[in-house]
């Protein structure tokens, strides 16, 4: 019983392991995606 405890306790850390990873690189890349926008946004605006 202890065993199972462990198992399902360890399954459970690794999934919000890589969930919490997951989501901090997907805020990572829109933001800089975003910025990479904003940016290119401000070299057009200066060519006018």
């Amino acid at each position: 019983m202890e065993t199972l405890i462990v198992v399902v306790g360890l399954f459970s850390g690794i999934f919000l392991l890589m969930s919490v990873s997951w989501m901090i690189g997907h805020f990572l890349h829109l933001d800089k995606t975003h910025n990479i926008k904003s940016g290119e946004l401000k070299k057009y605006q200066n060519d006018e």
